[in-house]
């Protein structure tokens, strides 16, 4: 599974592993090592990190950054992945790097698979899967492949190619190839924001309020108004300095 930080549980099976994708602000050399430490309490689930290099990078430019980024990877015990944008990269130089640090290319079906260290990251984009899994079983020096879909249907139709159980996934309506997962029924806390409920409600009895400075007032004064306190305020009057509870 792909996930970016912040999104691993703690409810995973215990042969379950992460490739955990790395942000792109976290791509700078000095920002990647905080990034792998902030990791430590899933190091053990995580098999890989990937690292998507920006398309303006480039291997003529940018080779000493990613000799440096790999060695921060490998300092901290983790096997790394690299997505590149730029097709400079796409040649041996790039490869040797990444084979001297052990890391992973990511490679698209649009490419032939290069094989830089025991992880095979492969991204299916077209419809030949089964052409691209005969290919990664020929791949003999892998230990583990992983590979990236962009569907439901990708995803069981790749678990079928490789003889390994599909998953049910939750869908509006049971199809073939989208099994229906039955939907949470246990307790749900919703937190709504109610700022200019008010208001708001105003605007539907009287459209021509929507999009003007108008507030709700609280007074017990019924006849003949001469003080009052904002209840609540559209946006249009916080503009000019009212807010709730003023007078």
């Amino acid at each position: 599974m792909l996930v970016r930080a912040g999104q691993v549980g703690r409810r995973e099976p215990d042969n379950f592993r992460f490739i955990v994708k790395v942000p792109r602000q976290a791509t700078d050399v000095g920002l990647i090592g905080k990034f792998l430490e902030d990791l430590a309490t899933i190091e053990e689930k995580v098999l890989a990190v990937m690292v998507q290099v920006p398309a303006e990078m480039t291997l003529m430019d940018d080779r000493r950054w990613l000799d440096k980024v790999l060695a921060k990877c490998v300092y901290h015990g983790y096997s790394a992945a690299l997505e590149f944008g730029h097709g400079s990269w796409f040649q041996d130089m790039a490869y040797n790097i990444l084979r001297k640090h052990g890391a992973a290319f990511v490679c698209s079906d649009q490419h032939h698979p290069v094989v830089t260290s025991d992880l095979l990251c492969l991204r299916l984009a077209g419809n030949n899967e089964k052409e691209w899994i005969e290919k990664v079983k020929e791949q003999e020096q892998i230990e583990f492949a992983a590979i990236i879909v962009d569907s439901p249907e990708k995803a069981n139709k790749t678990l079928e190619l490789l003889s390994l159980p599909k998953r049910k996934y939750a869908g509006p309506l049971p199809t073939p190839s989208l099994p229906y997962k039955e939907p949470w029924k246990g307790r749900v806390v919703m937190c709504v924001d109610l700022n200019a409920l008010h208001p708001s409600c105003e605007e539907v009895r009287e459209p021509a309020l929507k999009g003007r400075p108008h507030a709700v007032i609280m007074t017990d004064q019924m006849d003949k108004v001469t003080k009052s306190v904002v209840s609540s305020c559209s946006y249009e009057d916080r503009r000019f300095g009212v807010s709730p509870a003023k007078r």
